[in-house]
């Protein structure tokens, strides 16, 4: 927090980050079954408070997902595969609750989408959240 995001932000930089809070309360809280309150009391202290402006949600089927990572080559990377079908909805399931938490902040998208549709789509959005902004 402090070595990057804490400057990108002072600065005004418009920051992207694959994982963050949303992830954290998804995997390790509502699938992990560690309390949320406790990760955000932990949030809250260590990462001070800051939370995303927006958070993409790649909404995707788990068999369609699942899928497609095993037709990927990296076959060293299939950790989560590993954990199956059930685990995956979880997982689904845990991102549609923040996403009805949340509707303003997190930006539901059909990942089944063409790869130009899904990027005109972020590109939007955070067009969208520059001008409001600026």
């Amino acid at each position: 927090i402090n070595k990057l995001i804490n400057p990108v932000i002072q600065n005004g930089e418009i920051l992207l980050c694959d994982r963050f809070i949303d992830s954290t309360v998804v995997y390790q809280g509502l699938v992990g079954n560690i309390d949320e309150q406790k990760l955000l009391n932990l949030h809250n202290t260590y990462c001070y408070g800051l939370y995303p402006d927006l958070t993409f949600f790649l909404h995707l089927n788990p068999t369609i997902g699942l899928n497609r990572t095993n037709n990927r080559n990296n076959k060293n990377e299939d950790r989560f595969e590993k954990l199956g079908l059930d685990y995956h909805q979880k997982i689904l399931d845990g991102f549609n609750f923040l996403y009805k938490k949340y509707p303003k902040r997190i930006i539901k998208l059909d990942a089944s989408a063409s790869k130009q549709t899904i990027s005109d789509n972020i590109n939007y959005y955070v067009s969208e959240l520059i001008n409001l902004n600026d």
